[in-house]
Formats: structure tokens, sequence, C-alpha cells
């Protein structure tokens, strides 16, 4: 075996073996009754609304009275307008703190997630006080990254394989031996049943855990459970395109070769469709089922490359000799105008899976699925780079010793990078998208003064409207000396009144909706007092809450907003580079299929050394470049980074989860950076 090839494997193993955590699945949206609320009689039923749907088989929902004792009647179901909700009815134990327990298995991605909350029963209304009321965990973690990547390396293998055999069937031409094609398909089969064995085995034992039943039974509640079928029917698939495509490689008969090949291609298929269907597409609330075929599309794509530098670099390691043969040079050439067909593709379904999940940029440096997302730009970035060098600079140049020697260090560079395309794909699968149930696209916008005030719903603390003060030129908030805020409906004959206002960071102000009442046409006043400058006077005219509810976002309603028009803009001239590149890999491909032989070229120890640096380098790279800023300082100063609940004193200000810094047990949770900030000056 080459040395280069031990260069790709260590680079992987360090890879795999990295210490990421990963976040998150089926996480909870809304509890009823509220965590920490004051209930004056005990609710007839408890339920959670989570991120996805539920598979009630796998799941529980237990609720203990103030003596410990279980007053839940039943384990829990599904509502049946809403399988994102589970809900469990409960008997009177009377006043005190009732605490809820739930672990849930998703429906959507087969991931587990347990957790806790309290809440209180107080027949004179008495405020709840107690500490940490709501806690979340999540069981995934890299060894269920692996089994995902596994699955994904073996499928982009038998991608590539059904690829070139048809590729190969159209031009006439065998564009793999049946040497290279054996040790590819059975490396390809046997990571893909090894991810999937491992996966089930890994469910079970958690599943067991969980419900303290034994693996055996946990199995069987498992695979009867949706994700559990899915798995199992993949793995059937998985065996029939292995077998298909290997009566494809051992036969001579072009017609029986034609017929393996096509079956197998179906079966493959319906393969990648039963993987996009286990994914958080499926769990989107905006056409789940159009989501699921593009990202079945996006699938596809992207595998056919990845798999295409895996099997070139299995020819390139398995027979050295058919480095200068003509069948290696046009398998390059083949693979080259394949994967810039595939690139297109990848690329516009990529940009509709990436709006559908993000839902603004910013979540790309404030939540862990942003992170993970720049990590596998990065990734996809690189290997863009080194898919053009080899087309247009080194492999028309093959013939050429220079060339081959460059050939010899880049390609199992690339094979490194389309792992890591990988990995971090299966990463991020494992992560929890950005989400918000409900928010407040309403917005007003005044200038005065070289200032620019906004007023906006608060986006955490949804009972609030914010005031943003932003200085005009150096587009910097800023800090007022004074403000004055007045409300008045003339109408109504009321006002004006002076509210009150609470700084939240430099710039940024709050004040109560309920100033508000009684509900109408209102003016809104602000007199802004700053050093250096005359006093900003702003008027807003607002309908409260009509303009409120219209403005009224959540995952159900998509709207054409800033963040959806760049992401058009964005496929549109990806979607234009991509076609030039097509056309540009047909004209080169026609002129040089045939001709050149190669020089063949074996890699140095040296090389291979640097090879493996240069690998750990960009591992090193990945793993410093998206880290979050407000998550570092958070945890550097003693808090906790979890998803919970906005919180002030214990009260919820939103009823929407966010990922942010859990200050003094639960006591704050904030989910801006600059407002933690500034509660931490003023600590």
């Amino acid at each position: 075996m080459s040395n280069w090839c031990v260069g790709v494997y260590v680079a992987v193993l360090l890879l795999l073996c990295s210490p990421f955590v990963v976040s998150a699945h089926a996480t909870p949206l809304a509890y009823t009754p509220q965590a920490s609320a004051t209930e004056l009689i005990t609710p007839a039923s408890i339920s959670v609304r989570f991120t996805e749907r539920i598979e009630v088989g796998a799941s529980s929902l237990t609720v203990y009275g103030p003596d410990g004792v279980k007053v839940s009647t039943t384990k829990g179901e599904v509502d049946s307008s809403d399988s994102r909700v589970l809900q469990v009815g409960l008997t009177d134990a009377g006043e005190g703190v009732y605490t809820v327990s739930w672990q849930v298995v998703s429906v959507d991605d087969g991931h587990f997630t347990k957790g806790a909350y309290s809440f209180l029963v107080s027949a004179d209304g008495q405020a709840f006080n107690g500490v940490e009321t709501v806690a979340v965990s999540y069981s995934t973690n890299i060894p269920d990254v692996i089994t995902s990547f596994l699955n994904l390396v073996g499928e982009s293998v038998f991608v590539a394989l059904c690829v070139f055999l048809l590729a190969g069937l159209y031009l006439r031409r065998t564009l793999l031996t049946k040497h290279v094609a054996m040790i590819s398909l059975a490396a390809g089969f046997t990571l893909f049943v090894s991810g999937s064995v491992i996966y089930l085995v890994r469910k079970s034992i958690e599943l067991a855990t969980l419900q303290d039943i034994s693996v055996v039974h946990a199995l069987f509640v498992y695979i009867t459970s949706s994700v559990g079928e899915i798995t199992l029917l993949k793995l059937g698939l998985a065996f029939c395109v292995a077998a298909l495509l290997y009566y494809s490689f051992t036969r001579t008969t072009t017609k029986r070769i034609y017929v393996f090949s096509s079956l197998a291609f179906v079966f493959l298929a319906l393969l990648l469709y039963m993987q996009a269907m286990v994914s958080h597409s499926a769990a989107s609330l905006f056409l789940p089922h159009v989501s699921v075929v593009i990202t079945w599309v996006h699938l596809f794509a992207k595998e056919c490359i990845v798999g295409g530098v895996l099997v070139l670099c299995v020819a390139y390691c398995a027979t050295p000799k058919t480095f200068s043969s003509r069948t290696y040079y046009n398998l390059i050439r083949v693979f080259d105008i394949v994967s810039s067909s595939a690139l297109f593709w990848a690329l516009i379904s990529g940009v509709y899976v990436v709006w559908l999940h993000l839902k603004h940029v910013q979540n790309v440096f404030t939540t862990s699925w942003g992170e993970l997302f720049i990590s596998l730009v990065l990734c996809t970035g690189v290997v863009g780079i080194i898919r053009l060098g080899h087309q247009f600079v080194i492999h028309p140049g093959l013939h050429q010793k220079k060339c081959a020697q460059v050939y010899a260090v880049t390609l199992p560079f690339e094979a490194f990078c389309v792992l890591c395309v990988l990995f971090f794909s299966a990463y991020i699968s494992m992560t929890t998208p950005p989400f918000a149930v409900e928010s407040y696209g309403f917005i007003q916008e005044k200038e005065s003064e070289n200032i620019l005030v906004t007023l906006q719903v608060h986006p955490y603390e949804t009972q609030m409207f914010s005031l943003l003060f932003t200085d005009t030129e150096t587009k910097e908030f800023v800090d007022l000396s004074a403000l004055t805020v007045t409300a008045e409906n003339s109408l109504l004959g009321v006002g004006p009144n002076v509210l009150s206002v609470y700084k939240r960071s430099s710039g940024s102000y709050v004040f109560s909706a309920l100033d508000f009442t009684p509900h109408g046409a209102w003016q809104l006043t602000a007199i802004a007092e700053h050093e250096g400058g005359y006093d900003a006077y702003t008027r807003f005219d607002l309908s409260y809450p009509q303009d409120i509810l219209e403005n009224l976002k959540s995952d159900e309603q998509r709207h054409f907003d800033s963040f959806a028009q760049s992401m058009i803009l964005i496929s549109f001239m990806l979607g234009l580079l991509s076609l030039i590149h097509i056309g540009i890999s047909v004209y080169m491909w026609k002129a040089q299929l045939v001709s050149v032989e190669p020089t063949p070229y074996v890699l140095t120890p040296l090389r291979a050394s640097g090879l493996l640096c240069l690998c750990a380098l960009m591992l090193c790279l990945l793993w410093v470049a998206p880290f979050s800023s407000f998550k570092s300082i958070c945890t550097q100063d003693g808090n906790k980074w979890t998803m919970s609940y906005p919180t002030r004193d214990f009260e919820a200000t939103s009823k929407n989860a966010y990922i942010g810094c859990s200050v003094h047990g639960g006591h704050y949770h904030f989910a801006n950076e600059q407002e933690y900030r500034y509660f931490r000056l003023t600590q």
C-alpha cells in the first residue's frame, strides 16, 4: 500500500477522535403549564411541544406530585392534531411543586432527548421560588456522528460505482477494472452495514437505560418505531444495491450489465430517499415533502462527488499500474464532467437547505448549527479549489512528470477533504437547526440628529418593545445620558403617559407592551439625550396590537425577507458559475478523452509526512474557526452555555427556547451577547 494512503488513514483517524460535542434534536419549545409558573388549581393534563415529531412507543411523559408520588395517568400520548406535542393526564395531588420528567425519541431523526421542569400549584397564587427548574439533556454524541459518517461514506461509494458503471455503458468504455470495483464495493458495503448495525445497537442500549428495560426489549421497541423501520429498510436496500453491482461487474453481457446496473441505481435512489426522510428537512413545518425531495437531490449530488474521489483513490492505490493506462485517464476525465454536473445540483439544493434550516444569517455565529455550517463551508471550499485545480491544470498535464508528482499529493489530500465534508455533514445532521416558533417582524425606523431610532418587538421578550439608538455614520450603538418615552392615544383621550424604560445594553432600551392599554391607535414619542449632540426627537404611530399581529412569523410561514432574497441571489450566481463550469468541462472532455498516456508516480515517505501535517493543520483550523465568542465569554465566566428559555429573575420572558448563557443557576438566561455583557458590567 502506498505511503500516502497511510497518511490519509491517520488523518481521518485524527478527525474522528477529535473531542467534538454534539447538541440537540427533539427540543422542547413550550410547556403547558409553563416552567416556574403558578397554577391556582391542579391542571387536568400536561403537554410539551417539541421541535420534531415524537415517536410515541419509545417516549414517555411522567409527572410527580408534591409528595414525590407519580400522578400521571398514562405513559403519555401524542396529540392527534400535532404530532410534535406529547401530553398526559394527571390526578390532583394537592398544592405544592409538581415535577414533569420526559424522555422522547424523534420520529424525524431517531435521536433521544430527556429533561424535566417544575411548576407550582397554589390556591393563593404565591410565586414559584426554586432553582434551575428547566433541564434538557441530549444523548447524542460523537459515536452517533461516526455511525452516520460510515453510512454516508458507504452510500457515496455506491453512488460513484453506479455512475461510473452507467457512464461506461453509455460511452462503451471500461472505466473501472473488476479488481478496483470489487475493492470499492466491499469497502462501501462494509462501512454502510457496520454503521447501521452499530447505530441500532447503540440506540437500543440508550433506550434500555432510559426506560429501565432489557436491551433485547429495547431493540424490539426501537426497530418497530418509524426510524427503526427505516434503518432496517435501508439495510435491505444496501444488500440489494451491493448484490446488483457485484453481478454488474462480474458479467460480460452488455444487456445484463445494463439491467443489473439500472436496478442498482433505482434501489440506490430509494436508499438515499430513506436517508433524506430521516432528517431535519422532514421535521420542518415548511413544505416538508418538498424539503425531503430537495434534500434527497442534495445527498445524491454531494455523494456522487465524494464517492467519485474515493473510488479514484482506490484505483490509484489498489493497482498502481492502472495509473499508467488509458483506462484510468478516461476515468478521471469522465469524473470531471460528472462532478461538474453534480456540483450544480449540490449547490442549488444546498442553498435551499441552508435557507430552510438557518432562518437568519445571524444564526451562523450564535448557534451550534451555524458553527458547524462554517466548518462545512470551509471544507467544501477547499474541495472545490482542489477539484478545479485537478480538472483544469493537473489532469490535462498528467503526461508530464511534474503534474504527476503534484497529483500524487493532491489526490489523497482531496480524499481527506471530501471525508471532512461527509463528517461535518453527519455532524450537522445531528445538531438541531436554529428555530423560532413565534417571532414578530414588526419594525419601524426614524432618524433624528444623526441618530437612527428603531422600534421593534424585543426578539427574546415578546411582551416588551425595544428601542435601539444607532449612530448613522459610525453604525455603532449610542450610549444615551437620558431617555424619555411617552405614549398617547388621542382618540380615547389617554395620555400622554411617561413610560418606564429599562436599559438592556448600550443603546438598547425596553418598555412593556402593557403600556399600550387600551388597544388602539397610539403615538409613541422618544426624546434621547446624549453628550456631544442635540437631543434626538422621534415619533412613531402604532396601532396595537393589529400592527404586531400582522407581522407574526413562525416556521409554518416563511417570508420573502432580506435573507430569502440574498439566498436566491447566491443560488443564481452559483448556478450560473456551475453552468459555465459544465460547459467548459464538456468541451475539454470531448477534446481530451482518449489519447494521452499519463506518467506514473509514487509518493515518497517525506512527501507523505508533509501531506499528513497539512491535513492536521486544516483540522486545527476547522476546530478553531467556528467558535462562538459569546459562548467563550459565558463559559470563561463560570456560567453554563445551554438551551433554555430567556429568563429574568426566574421569570421566562418568551415561550421559545434559545441557545445562550445561563447565569446564577438559571436565575437569568441571556440569548443576546450585548445584553449579557451589559448585565455582567452591572453586576
